[in-house]
C-alpha cells in the first residue's frame, strides 16, 4: 500500500486515500435519495385517496 506516492488504495480515480471516502458519501446520498423517491412515489395514490 505504501509507495514513494504515499497511500494508495488502488480505484484507479487519482483520489489516493480519499476515494473510498467519496465513494461512500455518494453512495450514501443515493440511498437516501432513493428512499426519499420511492416514499413520495407509494405516498402519492394514498393523498390523492384520502382528497
Amino acid at each position: 500500500m505504501l509507495s514513494a506516492k504515499g497511500v494508495s488504495l488502488g480505484l484507479g480515480l487519482g483520489l489516493g486515500a480519499w476515494g473510498p471516502v467519496l465513494l461512500g458519501v455518494v453512495g450514501v446520498a443515493g440511498a437516501i435519495a432513493l428512499y426519499g423517491y420511492y416514499k413520495n412515489r407509494n405516498a402519492e395514490p394514498a393523498a390523492a385517496e384520502a382528497v
